[in-house]
């Protein structure tokens, strides 16, 4: 039979027996368990990348904020205060817009274009090519 351990040898045992990365004043305390310091998966690499970028994170939080805030009903305050500049500011917006899915869509039927080209002119290969072979 084995004697009670002191309280110190108890936590000399369990930092032996403790994973690689825990706490040392902490014991393990199982299969599965992590330090709650430590970060892993999506979060870390959230962390990590706004700690590389903070400027990239400053401007999506900004773009996420604007995004929120049109979405929010103008009330009659804003209405009075800003008046023709909204209004003005809006028509510009809209027009900016239309404009980059203009030149978006003129871009993509451009690709497209040359994509369907490229696969008929390849297909019209193959098609000659297959001919040529099976004459004679």
């Amino acid at each position: 039979m084995s004697e009670p351990k002191s309280g110190e040898q108890t936590k000399a045992v369990a930092r032996k027996s403790a994973p690689a990365g825990a706490h040392p004043s902490t014991p393990s305390q199982g299969k599965g368990t992590r330090d709650p310091r430590a970060t892993s998966g999506r979060l870390g690499r959230a962390i990590d990348h706004v700690s590389a970028h903070p400027l990239t994170a400053v401007a999506g939080a900004m773009a996420v904020s604007a995004g929120i805030a049109f979405l929010l009903p103008t009330t009659k305050r804003e209405t009075e205060v800003m008046g023709e500049v909204a209004d003005t500011l809006g028509d510009v917006a809209r027009d900016a817009a239309d404009g980059v899915v203009a030149a978006g869509r003129a871009q993509v039927e451009g690709l497209a274009q040359t994509a369907l080209a490229g696969v008929g002119g390849a297909v019209l290969q193959a098609v000659t090519a297959n001919g040529d072979t099976n004459v004679g």
